[in-house]
This record gives C-alpha cells, structure tokens and sequence, in this order.
C-alpha cells in the first residue's frame, strides 16, 4: 500500500499592520517646506510680543504707542529705570526668593516623593490625599487664610513670607509629579544601591 507523498503548503506571508516610519531624509519636499513654514510661523508668534517690549524699551516716551522703533533709539528709559528707582534692589529680592523656592522645593518635593514611592510608613494614605486634595483650591481661596497666618507669624513684607507662601502652592504638585516619576525607576536599582553599603538617603541622592 502505497501512501503519497506529503504537499507542503507555502504559509502566507506575515502582514505587517505597522506603518512603515518615514526617516527625515524621506520626507517629501511638499512636506519639508510646509513643517518647516510651520515652524517658522510658531516660533515668530513666540518671539514677537517679547521682541515687542524690547524695541518699545529703546524708544523715546513721545514714541511709545507709535510702530517708529528705529526713529529715535535711546537707552533713557533703561537709566532712568536704574538711577531713580531701586531696581537692583528690587531684582536682587527677586532673585533671592525665586533661588530659595526653587532649592528648597526641589529638595522638599523630590525627597518627599521619593518616600511616598519607596516606602511604608503610617499616614502614606493620608498624605497622598492631602497633595491631591491641596490642588483642587486655587490660590485666590489660600490668599486669606496664608495672609493671616503669615501675619501672625510676623513674616509680612520678608522674603521668609514669600518663600513659604509659594512653596505652600508649588510643593504639593511638585511632589505629587515626582512620586509619578520615581515609580517608574526599577526598584532593582535600589537594591544594587543597598548592596553596595547607601543609606535609604544615599539611594536617593
């Protein structure tokens, strides 16, 4: 009894549902020209109110609701603005308390953040619900009651007020940001960090 022979059937070929991605050298120039208008066109609405307020600055007061920018250019304004007022003074404290929120928020936020996403401790919960809770009132609500407390502790009109003032506002979402991202760090790096003798403080850093 003779059996036949086994037909193999060539399998079809795989379907490839992803699109195939165009490299840059690929685009076409209809599509390079119109991207790069676009660009171009979004980066001049950006810059525009800026270079706006730089070239109305150069301009004498007689020309400051006028579009005669190269008329009578004059650094004037910016004399004035140092010799009859207390500018410097003025950006230093900016300077000042901008650096210290920033520092202090930084390190407040990203190590609060880093111990709600490590670790278990009593109160993770309510925590959690406190940063989240904190965002839903917006700021004009917070005025009244940080001006009371902020007089009562005697830091009206100093940097310290201000200080805290914005970092009351700023420190519950940023912490609540940086929780997001430390969980997407393998917990193994942790380990290895454990491993090679740091302290929970110098895993973080």
């Amino acid at each position: 009894m003779t059996t036949a022979p086994a037909t193999t059937v060539p399998a079809a070929p795989a379907r490839h549902s992803a699109r195939k991605v165009r490299l840059r050298g690929e685009r076409s120039p209809i599509a390079s020209v119109g991207l790069h208008l676009t660009l171009i066109v979004a980066s001049v609405i950006a810059v525009f109110p800026v270079l706006w307020v730089l070239l109305t600055s150069l301009k004498p007061a007689a020309y400051a609701t006028t579009t005669d920018f190269f008329k009578e250019t004059t650094t004037q304004n910016y004399t004035n603005l140092i010799q009859n007022t207390k500018f410097l003074t003025w950006f230093g404290n900016s300077l000042l308390i901008a650096g210290l929120t920033t520092l202090l928020g930084v390190i407040v936020s990203a190590s609060t953040g880093y111990a709600v996403s490590r670790f278990r401790f009593p109160g993770k919960r309510g925590l959690m619900w406190t940063l989240l809770i904190t965002q839903m009132f917006p700021v004009a609500v917070l005025i009244v009651p940080i001006y009371n407390i902020m007089a009562g502790m005697g830091l009206l009109n100093q940097p310290a007020g201000l200080v805290i003032t914005y970092l009351t506002i700023s420190v519950p979402f940023c912490a609540w940001m940086m929780k997001g991202f430390f969980d997407t760090i393998p917990r193994e790096i942790d380990e290895s960090g454990q491993v090679d003798g740091l302290t929970p403080f110098g895993t973080f850093w």
